[in-house]
């Protein structure tokens, strides 16, 4: 019997990590430790506000919505703006644990990957996961822990974007959205 190759939505692991960050980071339950911003979200959003995407059609979205925004969303923020946006604001050792987040998401969501960058993604998740331990037993979850896993997947179907079903998903939402599909039920 040869091996069996099962596909999941690989994005839906990546925004189910990022937003475990944005919660552990804004939200007042973890007020007080090193990785937690929610006594300085004022000045984090006036930072985030001052953001212009240069490729982006739609504007950003609000950050003090985190908590509801959709797979796209949130991947935008953490391949684009996470990074310069909690420089200034989180201690070294938190930074770095986003940090590997980002890079191990950045290498396995190219239109091509090659082995090496397989390779640096399999390093930064399993770095990312150490750190993340580092804040706390509950946030090693099941989340954390199949984000380690993610770059065998993608070495074995693809970039996360060949693996994902969210661009279909938006596709149906525009469909449904359109006067052509409500005039075909009038």
């Amino acid at each position: 019997m040869g091996k069996v190759c099962y596909n999941t939505l690989t994005f839906t692991k990546v925004n189910s990590v990022g937003k475990d960050i944005l919660h552990a980071v804004f939200s007042k339950e973890y007020r007080g430790r090193p990785f937690n911003l929610f006594d300085k979200f004022a000045q984090v959003e006036a930072r985030y506000n001052e953001f212009k995407l240069l490729h982006e059609k739609q504007s950003l979205p609000k950050l003090s919505t985190y908590s509801s925004w959709k797979g796209h969303q949130i991947r935008l923020f953490f391949l684009y703006l996470a990074c310069p946006l909690f420089h200034s604001f989180l201690p070294k050792s938190p930074y770095t644990v986003i940090q590997q987040f980002v890079e191990g998401t950045l290498c396995i969501s190219k239109n091509s990957i090659s082995d090496s960058d397989i390779e640096t993604a399999i390093v930064q998740y399993k770095l990312f996961s150490l750190g993340i331990n580092s804040w706390g037993d509950e946030f090693m979850n099941i989340n954390e822990h199949n984000i380690v896993h993610l770059p065998e997947q993608v070495r074995r179907t693809g970039p996360l974007w060949t693996t994902s079903g969210f661009h279909t998903e938006s596709d149906v939402g525009e469909i449904v959205k359109s006067k052509l599909f409500i005039q075909c039920f009038d």
